[in-house]
């Protein structure tokens, strides 16, 4: 956990980290996946809460 979310995994090599999540998806195009019918707060969230940890803020 991290933040207010669960994360499939945390990698970690020397003093770095990775936070990895995993989905499936069937709906896509070449560079970006979509999920049109399963819009959910707690998606929102993880996504903003994703975008965080990339920047540095969580």
């Amino acid at each position: 956990s991290l933040g207010r979310s669960r994360f499939d995994f945390l990698l970690k090599k020397d003093n770095q980290s990775l936070v990895l999540e995993v989905k499936s998806c069937t709906l896509f195009n070449q560079e970006i996946a979509m999920f049109p019918d399963a819009i959910t707060l707690r998606g929102k969230r993880h996504l903003i809460e994703l975008a965080e940890l990339g920047e540095g803020q969580v």
